[in-house]
């Protein structure tokens, strides 16, 4: 089964981008591949641009807020794992604290004089060639302590918020629930009412993937075929966020 995730608000979206960009950033940030320090840079780079943009840390401070009242809640509850519920407790409570203190997130990335020269040329097809940014390709021969010790630099003031932003999502996906649904003729529309994100679960068997289209009170699903597929009834599985 494959999972495809959609964001219903611009709250969301930025989440799931920023997720993404880390999660690029720690694949490649070792360079062990010959194709990671361009997707390093990428993600570096493109960390510094979405967070530029937009400020997820209100937004992210008040849905840990809300994790911790459920947490909280769950603490009540017989039977529970007190020791889980103690180290949630300790770990949402820290980000809460730790969140609306950061300041100057991107402020490293921005003064950054090797960064700003990969900035340029990163937008010219091929433009990382070691002729076009020998500083690159120097920095690329320096040694594994050199390299790594940059690379926690230019990330250390945002892991506050990618742990944060982390510990959210699994608990936002941890707590919803998959439901079976029918897509008839490929179609299927609902209310979305507090819901940030809709999870679309599908065996890649059938040979459609979904497109979704909405905003925060409704959306609809079109399944569409991979291949010559003729339009179906599509089975899959739903769950809100």
């Amino acid at each position: 089964m494959v999972i495809f995730e959609h964001p219903l608000n611009e709250k969301s979206r930025s989440y799931l981008r920023l997720e993404y960009i880390f999660g690029q950033i720690a694949k490649s940030r070792h360079l062990t591949a010959s194709s990671d320090p361009e997707a390093f840079f990428k993600g570096i780079l493109d960390l510094h641009e979405l967070m530029e943009r937009c400020e997820i840390r209100g937004d992210l401070t008040k849905d840990l807020e809300k994790h911790l009242e459920s947490v909280n809640h769950w603490a009540t509850i017989p039977g529970v794992d007190l020791n889980r519920i103690h180290l949630l407790q300790e770990q949402l409570s820290k980000f809460i604290y730790q969140l609306p203190r950061l300041s100057r997130i991107t402020q490293t990335l921005k003064e950054d004089r090797f960064l700003s020269a990969v900035r340029q040329r990163f937008s010219i097809p091929g433009g990382l060639c070691s002729f076009d940014l020998p500083q690159l390709y120097f920095w690329l021969n320096l040694s594994e302590e050199e390299k790594a010790a940059d690379c926690k630099r230019w990330l250390a003031d945002f892991q506050p918020l990618i742990g944060a932003l982390q510990l959210n999502l699994k608990l936002s996906r941890d707590s919803s629930h998959f439901n079976n649904e029918v897509a008839k003729n490929g179609f299927y529309q609902d209310n979305a009412d507090n819901t940030d994100m809709i999870r679309i679960k599908i065996s890649p068997m059938l040979g459609f993937y979904p497109t979704v289209s909405g905003h925060k009170s409704r959306f609809a699903i079109r399944f569409l075929p991979h291949g010559d597929e003729q339009a179906q009834d599509i089975p899959f599985q739903i769950a809100s966020c």
